[in-house]
């Protein structure tokens, strides 16, 4: 299916009558880019698809709870006059037993004195209005792509983060295989099986019992359409909680841009700046009164070492000149006895010059390298100073230096911080928007609350209806079958569901594993990461997601990074495509909303120019900007904007993409 021209009349914000034409002029450039701000139309163009192919059965965002003459009515271009008719055209072609066959569906409607439209719908095959087509045209779009199937083709940001959420994956995944494998038919046929149940049931039963079923059948089916009026009303609730949640983010994300963490952060920035201060001033006068002790020595420690070797040496000399005074007085005393005693005078001699020799040989300090005057102590006390004294001081210094760093460096964050906190005035509206915002998640977070409770509440109600009405059936099974085809119906139809869930677990099983290869190919190919994940399982039970590791260990989903989560999450849609081997075109509204640049870079690259044989893609300025768009131009076939005209109150679709001057709401 290739879509060639899509036509928008009065329809939203687009007012007259405004076309695209969206044939890929190659294989080769598959991508139709278009871009638009929010509010400028994106999710008004993505509706108008749906609204074209499937009517009043489409999935649309804008339509809430209204019906669908309503709906119609409210998507008329304000402003008009009564008689202008709004209508949503789309002309496609697809290959049918080897024939290409052109279509064209036109879907139109005026104003209504009741407040809700009527549709007129009109098909045309190979230029030729076809009015069998055009009154089965429900069947035979069923037959292209099945509305339970719509969601894989047609989707937006925000599903992609949904599918990036363990939770709500199950259910997306879940809803996906089923419209996949059909096996939607097959529950609406144990559904339907359950009704004949109960109906042939309730034939058997005697008056009384059938009195009291249809009382709790009554019951239970208000309560039933209780919880899915709540079940609406619920949903809608979680939109509005959604939105005033992104817009309390938003409200922080800009308060805190602003500064305004800051500001609420200045009394306590100031009292830690009062405490470094006081901290800085101890640690300074530690390191004045080490200065003022024995720390400047160690700036020459090296002269203290020399200044002792010096007083050992003259202490060394004074006791060698005692010695030296003490050996001359004896010998002079040794010599006079001599003398005395009447030695020869030649043994004397000997005997003096042997004495003169030994005193001659022993060491005897110069006079003049002397002149410390050092005794003993002053070696004790330079000993002390450079073993024990010194470096303790040194130590000491060192770290009293290390804190001061670390305290100045804090004070100087501090300084920084105080510096960037901007005026109580300049913050003002900030502050009053984001209370604002805050205040409103908080309501819309409480009425959740309260509606999740009342279905809390409905559900155990429902529930003990279904109990009471089971036990009248189970008392009441074998008494009173009034007829023989009934008793065979209800012998049989719990072999019949067994066999309907056999099938189901069948089907999901032999299809499941190529469900899963492909989603893992579609992820490495979009990750570009071969190992990080080797295998993805898809748990039949519960649709729970299992990936494994390039270890064969099991890799837990939050470990994997925000981008990754929300590639992975376009894996399991891209993957899920390809299983269907349905050749159709894939519109993409807002794609990149909550990606980094690096992941967006990946989708750029690896995805939206494989993803189908035609791809559309819907995106603000934040997402496909200049710089993305260089890298997919050699895929891009055809480009619009959504220019909005604020003063005007329209949209107008105009060739080219650029964000180099932004369009105007």
């Amino acid at each position: 299916m290739i879509i060639d021209e899509i036509t928008l009349q009065n329809f939203g914000v687009y007012k007259g009558r405004q076309s695209m034409q969206t044939t890929p002029p190659s294989a080769t450039k598959p991508i139709t880019l278009i871009g638009g701000l929010n509010g400028g139309g994106k999710t008004t163009l993505l509706d108008a698809i749906h609204l074209v192919l499937y009517g009043r059965h489409a999935k649309l965002a804008g339509r809430g709870q209204r019906s669908y003459g309503k709906y119609l009515q409210s998507m008329i271009h304000r402003g008009l006059d009564s008689t202008e008719v709004a209508s949503v055209e789309i002309k496609f072609r697809r290959v049918i037993d080897g024939q290409t066959q052109l279509f064209e569906v036109v879907r139109s409607w005026a104003a209504s004195s009741k407040g809700q439209a009527n549709e007129n719908l009109s098909v045309q095959l190979n230029g030729e209005e076809d009015q069998t087509l055009t009154e089965n045209w429900h069947e035979h779009m069923d037959a292209i792509l099945p509305l339970q199937m719509a969601h894989l083709f047609f989707f937006d940001g925000e599903q992609i983060a949904d599918l990036a959420d363990p939770e709500k994956a199950k259910t997306l995944l879940k809803t996906g295989v089923h419209a996949l494998l059909g096996l939607d038919l097959v529950e609406r046929l144990q559904d339907d099986l359950l009704v004949l149940e109960r109906r042939k049931k309730l034939e058997a039963k005697p008056a009384q019992d059938q009195h009291e079923l249809k009382a709790l059948e009554l019951s239970l089916k208000n309560t039933e359409n209780e919880l899915e009026q709540l079940h609406q009303k619920k949903g809608q609730i979680k939109i509005d909680v959604e939105r005033a949640l992104k817009a309390k983010d938003e409200a922080i994300g800009e308060f805190k841009k602003k500064g305004g963490d800051l500001f609420e952060q200045q009394e306590a920035l100031e009292l830690e700046k009062g405490e470094l201060d006081v901290r800085i001033e101890e640690v300074q006068s530690t390191i004045r009164e080490l200065a003022a002790g024995a720390a400047p020595l160690s700036l020459v420690e090296d002269l203290l070492i020399e200044v002792k070797a010096q007083a050992e040496y003259e202490i060394e000399a004074q006791k060698n000149r005692v010695v030296a005074d003490f050996l001359e007085s004896r010998d002079s005393e040794l010599i006079s006895n001599l003398k005395k005693n009447k030695v020869p005078s030649v043994h004397i001699q000997t005997v003096q010059n042997s004495l003169e020799l030994d005193r001659v040989n022993r060491p005897v300090a110069d006079p003049d390298s002397c002149y410390l005057g050092a005794d003993e102590s002053l070696v004790d006390q330079i000993n002390d100073l450079t073993r024990h004294e010194l470096p303790s001081v040194v130590n000491q210094m060192k770290i009293a230096r290390t804190e001061l760093d670390e305290l100045q460096e804090k004070l100087r964050r501090v300084d920084s911080k105080l510096a960037q906190v901007p005026e109580a005035d300049a913050i003002a509206n900030l502050k009053v928007s984001l209370d604002s915002a805050s205040r409103g998640y908080r309501e819309q977070e409480s009425q959740y609350r309260e509606i999740s409770h009342e279905w809390d509440i409905l559900l155990q109600k429902k529930e003990f209806i279904e109990a009471q009405r089971n036990r009248i059936y189970n008392e009441q099974l074998n008494l009173n079958l009034q007829e023989e085809n009934s008793q065979r119906v209800i012998d049989h139809m719990p072999r019949v569901r067994n066999t309907l869930n056999g099938f189901r677990e069948k089907v999901i099983c032999k299809h499941l594993s190529k469900i899963e290869r492909l989603i893992l190919e579609s992820f490495q190919q979009l990750l570009r990461k071969k190992h990080l994940i080797k295998t993805i399982r898809i748990n039949p039970d519960n649709y729970e997601i299992v990936l494994l590791g390039g270890d064969g260990k099991q890799l837990p989903f939050d470990r994997l990074s925000a981008g990754e989560r929300q590639l992975l999450a376009t894996a399991m849609l891209w993957g899920m495509v390809k299983a269907s081997g349905r050749p159709l075109p894939l519109i993409i509204d807002t794609p990149l909303g909550r990606l980094d640049s690096v992941h967006r870079e990946l989708l750029t690259k690896h995805y939206f120019p494989f993803a189908a044989h035609q791809v559309f893609l819907l995106s603000t300025d934040e997402e496909i900007d200049d710089s993305l768009l260089s890298s997919l131009k050699p895929k891009v076939g055809n480009e619009y904007m959504l220019e909005h005209k604020d003063s005007a109150q329209k949209t107008n679709i105009v060739s080219g993409y650029s964000w180099t001057s932004k369009l105007k709401l």
